[in-house]
């Protein structure tokens, strides 16, 4: 901070020194000519005023004026033989006035037909106060550094800070945080820097959950697969070597599934895709999934499309079709395997938002449970069979898709008697 510090404070001497230097030029060159200009100016009319006395008074009277002049005057007048001058060949300009010295207020006057010069100058009261000005003036530099320097002093505090959190989250403390007090704060770099450390808090306990679950969910497919190989290998009936080998097959496609489920979740986890939020007809997309899925003859599906009848474009609104088909489809999954016979699927229209609800007439999910539920690899259900097993992280991509939406999902109590799952998303008005 103090090589900063220092390195900012040279940089300011430069431009100061190149400002004086230019300032310097000016002052030895146009300037000057128009402060003789200026000071010829005047006091032209005082000159005036003492060539009409020595005009109408003898020169001894002249004298003896000018001998009892004050002399704590601040404008000292005093009278010279030309041949006195404390210079040579002095250039009188055509009021016969000589700018000696423009910034001392130095002039000389030559008195018509005479061979006396008067001389007003140096004034007394303008060299102190020039030199407390520019002391004044001077100080302001040290006024400056001081000022830099606190002012950097308390960056380097800051930026300590930071520096601290910095290092104790590179050490593997994620819960750290840095203060956002305006005292504390460096612009939005506080925030910034809360925002990296929740979300890498996130990602870490992420990628450790998922590590673990991924360990365990692969492990019981694979155990099957082992012992499946194993009695194949000692079994000698056709029919039944064929048996473990569809297993084996049925396993592979669960590994398959699992793998798919967890590279969707990591993505939508790692980085949020970009959504092609366009006007498109969420009756269709729903019409969609509906179709791609096979139902148990024992379930009844019933969607009822009468909201988006009343008006032509009330079915066209802003959201992924792609992904949101995918979040729907995941709830009818589930509802699938829950239900006893019946899954009803209903649609809220508003001005400002839209929800869509998916229910089923199974045992529901009791309120504690209703939370939980979305996390990945979470299953009130640990049954490991094909018909309910499932991986756990369904439910964790329709939550991840609500939210990429701007909106929400929740759960809540069924009209006809299980669970309702309710997608909820903002929409243009």
């Amino acid at each position: 901070m103090v090589r900063l510090f220092f390195s900012f404070y040279l940089l300011l001497i430069v431009f100061v020194f190149v400002y004086q230097l230019f300032g310097e030029v000016a002052v030895n060159t146009w300037l000057h000519e128009m402060l003789v200009y200026d000071k010829h100016n005047d006091y032209i009319g005082i000159f005036h005023v003492l060539e009409q006395l020595h005009q109408n008074v003898d020169e001894a009277q002249f004298k003896q004026v000018l001998a009892e002049y004050p002399r704590e005057s601040n404008m000292p007048l005093a009278l010279f033989e030309r041949d006195q001058l404390p210079f040579e060949s002095p250039v009188f300009d055509s009021d016969n006035i000589f700018v000696a010295d423009a910034h001392e207020d130095i002039l000389y006057y030559q008195l018509s037909h005479s061979d006396l010069v008067l001389r007003i100058g140096p004034m007394g009261t303008y060299q102190p106060l020039l030199d407390i000005e520019s002391t004044y003036e001077q100080s302001f530099f040290a006024v400056l550094a001081v000022s830099v320097l606190l002012w950097m002093v308390n960056l380097q505090r800051k930026f300590n800070r930071l520096n601290q959190a910095a290092t104790r989250l590179g050490d593997g403390d994620l819960s750290v945080r840095v203060s956002n007090k305006s005292r504390h704060r460096l612009g939005n770099l506080n925030q910034s820097f809360n925002l990296m450390a929740e979300r890498i808090e996130r990602l870490m306990k992420g990628h450790k959950s998922l590590t673990n679950a991924v360990a365990h969910e692969l492990r019981t497919p694979v155990a099957r697969i082992r012992f499946q190989l194993d009695m194949m290998y000692d079994e000698n009936d056709e029919t039944q070597r064929k048996e473990y080998m569809y297993g084996i097959s049925d396993d592979i496609n669960e590994l398959s599934d699992l793998v798919d489920e967890l590279l969707t979740y990591a993505r939508f986890d790692r980085e949020a895709p970009a959504l092609k939020m366009q006007s498109n007809s969420l009756d269709d997309s729903l019409q969609n999934v509906i179709r791609a899925r096979h139902f148990d003859s024992h379930l009844t599906l019933v969607y009822d499309n009468n909201w988006c009848q009343s008006a032509k474009d009330w079915q066209y609104l802003p959201f992924d079709p792609k992904n949101l088909e995918r979040a729907i489809g995941n709830l009818l999954s589930n509802a699938q395997k829950y239900a006893d016979s019946r899954i009803e699927i209903h649609v809220e229209r508003k001005t400002n938002s839209c929800t869509i609800y998916v229910d089923d007439d199974g045992p529901g999910i009791p309120e504690a449970d209703r939370v939980d539920i979305f996390a990945p690899f979470k299953r009130l259900d640990d049954s490991r069979t094909r018909a309910t097993g499932g991986y756990g992280l369904g439910l964790a991509i329709v939550k991840q898709i609500a939210q990429l939406h701007g909106g929400e999902v929740k759960i809540e109590q069924a009209p006809i008697g299980g669970a309702r799952f309710v997608v909820q998303w903002p929409i243009a008005g």
